[in-house]
């Protein structure tokens, strides 16, 4: 409501010295004339006008007190205050209040109050009365009073709920004007007029309590003229009006510029034929249908302009229609629905919201009540609809579509129907704008930079790419988007993958298939699908959707045009997001989109650097993939494309190639299989550059080079060293400080004006570094350009970094190291030192200052080691934790990729010696740069840094990057700090290869676990798997602990078995699969061990048969001290060789059999072992399935020194009458 004005029908006052008030015909408010009487005395008109100013203060204290709390009653009871955590933390209402936060409309100390830390103290008491009227009007179903809205006084016959919050705020700005303007005076006879209709609005509003609270302050009044704190309720008057001025101001500036400029915009219109008729002529818009209040104010007015576009395709002739022929139109619809109105609704779910939305009065309530069924009372309230004026169709319709929304739209559809002419498909219009840019957009593109002349349709240069997932699962681009199951589950992908990997042009590519969508079956379900590049996108969603996708195809719709159209198609609309990480805007709709509260049934696929993946973001996503780059062997298929495309001879790549094959050079291979270093190095091979690249920082330097080499030959100088190297200086000096500039303020896009001091743009286009923006049609000063590649951009920050000042560097340095869009920019720049740059100690100062922040870092990561941190088997106990510091490999990921980039020495690692952590342990599901593999492989290789543990993942995505880690692997075998290793493998082949290299020499490795996910069920292991590990298995002569675990291989069993070391004292095999050949090895290696202590055997899966084999090596073996049989599934023949084999085995003190199932037989044969061997010490029974006489079997036969774990608590003793004396006796 605006309260900055009188509202419309209240009491006004025109001089200062007369208090004649003129009556509004819509408001029954008496305002009756008074004067000052001057013929009295002095001393009388002195008392009568204290006593104008006490009138004044009660009321002032009646619309305080009570009228606040009215508001809270009429909230709480829309929102129960025992729920209202949860009503606040809806994602409608979220986004609603956040929406209201942003413009204004609630205060940073209101906003702490509604999502306050601590949830008890969340309350409605909390909330002031301006608070609490922004709530009600925006987050609550109340429906603004008909016909003026929030902004004017509704019609005196309208008591709703809405028409009441109104004269509220109306009678506060009434006393506020009083004080302004009369000094705040109110004659006796005025007062109690106005006394009488405030309680009147304000019981109606808050209902008994409130009632109870007036009478009170009735009593108070006739006993006391004054109070001390009567000031303060003026004070909180003057408070509350100050607030809710302000908001109004607020509103009506928001207003106006949605609108462009109207006049009354805010003021809602139930009833748009009644409005036409009103204009008649003049075409003033008007709304045809209330819109949901649940929304946020700007999907109202979108709901509301849409509406309106509607309304504008119907016949001119209902320009012509009175408001008569209009009511009898709707009487018409009232009685062709009756039978199902009487039949669908039940008249105690309509008859409160009738009642506030004046269309029924309580006396009316009760004689329809009055019926005894329920279709004979809504036969009653129909007939009494079709005799009320106005608007009441609408009203009905409203009052109705929170619990029969179908029979309300389809009142609404008859109302409108005969006036509906054929208009064209917006939405198949829309779609084939989109399929028009789209095809300009992709039909010919320019991949490789350098060559802008080079044009290829996107899809003859998309690469075989790798696509995965977290499960091993691959692929194929046309298998990203699958059909919805349902409607409830919509398709949101989350795409991620490092730097040049290729998101975009992927992203690019299914815009692509949408554009041809008879090829692709899944993609031909979204009938509107916008690409969206986040880096040049603007604050609101459908804004950013024009300028980037459908302004170049003659779009000339709004923008509140697009977001109905996107409203109404929300199961059929694919948003496709690129650039995540390039986006921070938390208050835009477009974060409200990929948070899942704008057209939440919409569906998503959005592009992130792995660097900005949290787990919280995941959880928005029903499929996380991770793009890797090109294929495995498909890597020369790119470098063909690319020959293809620039016309050169192929024998150019020839070293290239060479190097991709060759097992010693990993970090080409690396480059290959990212599209964008891969061009890079064919541009290296053009240019005759050094292609003996160790880090991507030397990549970089070397393209730089080879382009300032192909800049010199286009350009024809004849003294390329001169006049070519002064202009490339120049040109690359303006490079460095535009790209620190805009990755240091967040800036993506250079006007063509500012690109002049880099040589215009034809050479930079030319060279491939600037790219233009799609754009709708400017000049080209106008024109919008972007870095190609981030990749460059964060080369040339650090370029400009390494020249500048020490002082004004150490001020970037912690944004380095917290900003994850500064990491590759740190890694660049460690890697700009090599061994022929030692005179540059500028340069090496910088990077061990960059070091030191690093270092300091780490120390906030580390936490005390804990066996809960690592990925767990429950059979890991306690003192497998040997190291005191831990931290995941992703904290630490950063300061491992600038030791791989860097010319690491001893001097540098050093600086770490005191933060770095003992245990390092991979985390599942996480993505791991191969540069952070590599510089774990440099530190530990350095032996500098007190590493005793690691834990690493061998999945899928370790092998795409095998080179990687099989140099980690080489540098474990070079380690003599290192004690335990810890593997969870998806891969046997990478496993065994591993193995082979991390066991190269004699290792001081005294624990090793391998832990199988692959989940795989295949019997075979290959010669070269056999010999890997045989190999391995030679140089490991400090390992006393061996698991291997939940393999279903049991040829790799064997293997591993046959080739354990024989001084182990600890082997696991639980939850593997055993055949009959891993039996006999395991038996042969049980029998000839002499140091063997523990052997683990739980959950694994064997014949029975088999087993006494085991039992076989088991009772001969002469140091084994525990057995773990827990979960394996126990048959007479494997009790019977269990049983055989404790029976001499004498130095076998523990047994674990918990969770297995023992008949009587079982009991005997067991516990004739026990009568005989007396040095078992104990047998661990717990949850273990014995019967009752099975327990007393074994209590009778068993040792006195011999416990039974598990069955104690059992009470079995006591039930089955046992007596210890007598088994003592027995024993």
């Amino acid at each position: 409501m605006d309260s900055s004005t009188p509202a419309s029908g209240l009491p006004e006052q025109e001089g200062k010295d007369k208090l004649t008030k003129t009556k509004s015909p819509e408001e029954p408010m008496v305002e009756p004339t008074n004067q000052i009487h001057t013929e009295e005395d002095p001393e009388s008109h002195h008392i009568e006008y204290d006593l104008w100013r006490i009138n004044y203060e009660k009321l002032s204290k009646l619309l305080v007190t009570a009228g606040p709390h009215a508001m809270r009653q009429v909230f709480n009871s829309i929102f129960a205050p025992m729920n209202l955590v949860s009503h606040l933390s809806e994602p409608a209402i979220v986004s609603t209040l956040r929406r209201l936060r942003v413009q204004g409309l609630i205060t940073e100390q209101q906003w702490t109050r509604i999502f306050s830390s601590n949830k008890a103290q969340i309350s409605s008491d909390n909330f002031e009365a301006s608070l609490l009227f922004v709530l009600l009007k925006n987050i609550s179903p109340i429906t603004p009073p008909y016909p003026e809205g929030w902004h004017r006084l509704p019609q005196h016959d309208d008591l709703s709920l809405a028409a009441d919050l109104v004269r509220l705020q109306s009678y506060r700005t009434l006393l506020i004007n009083r004080l302004t303007e009369n000094n705040g005076r109110v004659e006796e006879k005025e007062y109690r007029t106005y006394w009488e209709q405030i309680k009147q609005v304000l019981i109606r509003l808050g209902g008994s309590k409130v009632k109870a609270r007036i009478d009170q302050m009735e009593r108070q009044n006739s006993t006391t003229y004054r109070t001390e704190d009567t000031v303060d309720y003026v004070k909180e008057l003057l408070e509350w009006d100050r607030r809710a001025k302000d908001i109004s101001a607020k509103e009506m500036a928001l207003d106006k510029k949605q609108k462009k400029g109207s006049s009354n915009l805010t003021q809602i219109n139930n009833d748009a034929y009644t409005q036409i008729a009103r204009n008649g002529s003049s075409g003033k818009p008007a709304d045809s249908q209330q819109p949901d209040v649940m929304k946020s104010q700007k999907d109202r007015q979108h709901q509301k302009h849409y509406q309106k576009r509607r309304s504008s395709n119907h016949n001119q002739d209902v320009n012509t229609l009175t408001k008569e022929e209009i009511h009898a139109h709707e009487q018409s619809i009232l009685m062709r629905f009756q039978r199902q109105l009487t039949e669908t609704i039940q008249s105690d779910d309509v008859l409160p919201k009738l009642i506030q939305y004046g269309l029924m009065s309580h006396e009316e309530k009760n004689r329809i009540l009055l019926a005894s069924r329920n279709p004979e009372r809504m036969k009653l309230v129909a007939e009494l609809i079709v005799k009320k004026q106005g608007n009441s169709f609408d009203k009905f319709c409203d009052a109705i579509k929170y619990k029969y929304k179908k029979l309300s739209d389809q009142l609404i559809k008859a109302k409108q129907s005969p006036f509906k002419v054929e208009k064209p498909d917006e939405i198949t219009q829309c779609a084939s704008i989109l399929k028009t840019v789209y095809k300009s957009m992709f039909r010919s593109v320019t991949p490789i930079p350098w060559y802008p002349d080079a044009h290829v349709a996107l899809s003859d240069f998309i690469q075989p790419y790798y696509i995965t997932d977290y499960y091993g699962r691959v692929f194929s681009i046309e298998d990203i988007v699958q059909p919805q199951k349902s409607n409830e589950q919509t398709t949101r992908i989350l795409l991620e993958g490092f730097e040049g990997v290729g998101k975009s042009t992927l992203l690019s590519y299914l815009a692509y298939l949408w554009e041809h969508s008879d090829k692709h079956r899944f993609l031909s379900q979204f009938k509107l699908v916008f690409f969206i590049d986040l880096k040049n996108a603007y604050s609101d969603l459908c804004v950013t959707v024009i300028k980037q996708c459908l302004e170049m195809g003659g779009y000339t719709h709004s923008e509140r045009d697009i977001s109905s159209l996107i409203e109404e198609n929300q199961e059929s609309t694919l948003f496709l997001l690129d650039g995540y990480e390039d986006y921070n805007n938390t208050e835009s709709n477009i974060w409200d989109l990929v948070h899942k509260t704008l057209y939440p049934r919409s569906s998503i696929i959005m592009t992130v650097n792995s660097r900005f993946v949290t787990t919280k973001l995941r959880q928005r996503f029903n499929t996380k993939l991770i793009l890797l780059g090109v294929q495995l062997d498909r890597q020369q298929e790119l470098i063909d494309t690319y020959a293809e495309l620039t016309h050169t001879d192929t024998e150019t790549y020839t070293g290239f190639l060479s190097k991709v094959t060759s097992e010693n050079s990993s970090t080409i291979q690396n480059c290959a299989l990212n599209p964008l270093y891969s061009m890079c190095m064919c541009l290296i091979s053009e240019a005759g550059g050094q292609l003996e690249v160790s880090t991507a920082a030397a990549v970089m330097n070397s393209t730089v080079s080879a382009l300032s080499i192909l800049h010199a030959e286009r350009s024809d100088q004849n003294n390329k060293d001169e006049n070519i190297s002064d202009w490339w200086k120049t040109f690359t000096n303006a490079l460095e400080k535009a790209a620190f500039e805009s990755l240091h303020t967040g800036r993506v896009l250079f006007l063509g004006k500012e690109i002049s001091d880099f040589g215009g743009p034809d050479g930079i286009l030319k060279l491939g570094l600037l790219q233009e923006v799609h754009q709708s049609n400017h000049s080209d000063q106008r024109k919008a350009y972007t870095f190609f590649s981030k990749v460059f951009q964060q080369y040339f920050m650090a370029m400009y970094l390494s020249t500048m000042d020490s002082d004004e560097f150490k001020t970037y340095l912690e944004e380095l190291v917290t900003d994850p869009s500064l990491h590759r920019v740190a890694v660049f720049l460690c890697g700009m030192r090599r061994d022929d740059d030692d005179d540059d100690d500028d340069l090496i100062k910088k990077i061990q200052d960059l070091f030191t922040v690093l270092a300091k870092n780490i120390n906030t990561l580390v936490t005390p080691s804990q066996i809960s941190n690592w990925e767990a088997d429950s059979t890991i106990t306690d003192d497998t934790a040997i190291s005191t510091t831990a931290c995941r490999l992703s904290a630490i990921s950063l300061s491992l990729e600038c030791l791989a980039d860097d010319d690491t020495t001893e001097e540098t690692l050093s600086l770490f010696e005191n933060s770095f952590p003992s245990r390092i342990y991979m985390k599942r599901k996480v993505h791991h740069s191969p540069l952070t593999c590599l510089g774990l492989a440099k530190v530990v290789a350095a032996n500098v840094l007190n590493i005793t543990e690691l834990e690493l993942q061998l999945d899928h995505i370790a092998l795409y990057y095998e080179g990687y880690m099989l140099k980690l692997a080489d540098a474990i075998g070079e380690n003599t700090t290192l004690l335990m290793l810890r593997l969870h493998w998806a891969s046997d082949t990478l496993l065994a290869e591993f193995l082979a290299k991390a066991f190269h020499k004699k290792q001081p490795l005294c624990n090793l676990h391998m832990i199988d996910n692959s989940h795989s069920q295949k019997d075979e292991a290959s010669a070269m798997m056999c010999a890997n590990i045989s190999s391995a298995s030679k140089n490991m002569q400090n390992l006393n602990t061996l698991s291997f675990m939940h393999c279903q291989n049991p040829s790799l069993v064997t293997s591993i078995v046959h080739n354990a070391p024989q001084q182990l004292q600890i082997l696991r095999l639980n939850g593997c699969k055993l055949n009959l050949n891993c039996a006999q090895e395991l038996m042969m290696k049980i029998e000839k061990s002499q140091h063997l202590k523990e052997l683990d055997l739980g959950s694994v899966r064997l014949q029975c048969s088999d087993f006494l084999y085991i039992s076989y090596g088991i009772k001969r073996n002469k140091s084994l001290t525990k057995l773990i049989l827990s979960d394996v599934k126990m048959e007479e023949n494997t009790v019977e060789g269990l049983a055989e084999a404790i029976k001499f085995n004498t130095s076998l003190r523990q047994l674990q059999v918990q969770r297995i199932e023992l008949n009587m037989e079982a009991c005997r044969a067991i516990g004739n072992a026990l009568h005989i061997n007396s040095t078992l010490r104990e047998i661990n029974l717990v949850n273990a399935e014995v019967p009752d006489e099975g327990v007393r079997l074994l209590y009778r036969l068993k040792s006195g020194s011999t416990q039974l774990k598990g069955l104690d608590s059992r009470n079995i003793i006591d039930k089955i009458n046992y007596n210890p004396l007598e088994y003592s006796q027995t024993n």
